[in-house]
């Protein structure tokens, strides 16, 4: 749908992906210029400053904020919206420029023309978002909340920028083998399952990180999250269950379980890492709740 008037700020990750992000920002301005859409820019400088920018622009009702980087780069840009007052909440949209984009695999949107023409026709639709309580802390989440080794790969992927595109497949090869489970209590629909865990993701989409499509059922906009456990296993289990990651067939695979809920609760004995959306985190406790159609998306 064309807009009159339209403004789309773009916050951009320079250091994010192996593209040259600056160049697509530039190429962005261009393209939506040329489409009467006027455009300012932010350059992020340091962690938490997309999310600073997002909190702070003046509210107008044709402005568009839209993230150029990744899954981190729109989580910091969704946890600075959701700081402003609800009626002041502007739409969102998202350009590949990162490692991992998720979401706009979830669309079926693969490459920087498809999603710029996202954001030039306006169409939005509302989106859930997780609200997540970590120990004394409040965070949200668009595409995943994580904990045991789906964390701690996500901390190793972040040390192997220089592997690019296939640091997650190596980070999370390299949690297989050190098979660090972890004691945790898990609470969800009024059940509670205690004991050693490998792994406790919630899913907002099908596909997390780089074309890894963890919960094959999840939709983005049903009010509900996908679950995903499996309590402590070997190594050869783990790696059957890694190779079956990016078409969704591990979920057939024995100790895997996958429930859909609204919320849970993780209790660890000990302060551990999460990854919410690519981000890392750390604390003890979490519960995690489904906002439903909480942020208006261009899709």
């Amino acid at each position: 749908m064309r807009r009159m008037n339209r403004t789309v700020h773009l916050i951009v990750n320079p250091f994010g992906g192996t593209q040259d992000n600056r160049a697509l920002a530039h190429k962005a301005r261009s393209t939506l210029n040329d489409h009467g859409i006027k455009v300012n820019v932010d350059f992020s400088e340091h962690k938490g400053h997309a999310m600073k920018v997002a909190r702070s622009l003046a509210y107008a009702p044709e402005k568009t904020i839209c993230g150029l980087g990744g899954d981190g780069t729109m989580h910091e840009i969704i946890n600075g919206i959701m700081c402003r007052p609800p009626e002041e909440r502007m739409p969102v949209g998202l350009l590949p420029g990162g490692t991992g984009n998720s979401f706009l695999e979830d669309v079926g949107v693969f490459n920087f023309n498809d999603a710029l023409g996202m954001i030039i026709r306006a169409d939005h639709t509302n989106i859930d978002l997780f609200k997540v309580h970590l120990d004394d802390s409040c965070h949200f989440a668009f595409n995943v909340c994580g904990w045991g080794m789906f964390a701690s790969a996500n901390a190793v992927a972040e040390s192997l920028r220089c592997v690019k595109k296939n640091r997650y497949h190596v980070a999370g090869l390299w949690e297989i083998i050190r098979n660090r489970s972890q004691q945790a209590r898990l609470t969800f629909d009024s059940q509670t399952m205690e004991g050693i865990f490998s792994l406790i993701v919630a899913s907002n989409t099908r596909n997390v990180g780089k074309s890894m499509m963890l919960s094959p059922s999840a939709k983005f906009d049903d009010g509900k999250m996908d679950l995903t456990f499996l309590k402590q296993s070997g190594r050869w289990a783990l790696l059957r269950l890694f190779q079956k990651l990016p078409k969704g067939n591990h979920i057939h695979e024995p100790g895997i379980s996958c429930i859909q809920c609204k919320e849970f609760e993780i209790v660890a004995l000990k302060t551990t890492l999460w990854n919410l959306d690519g981000e890392i985190y750390s604390g003890k406790r979490a519960r995690v709740t489904v906002l439903p159609h909480a942020l208006s998306v261009c899709i």
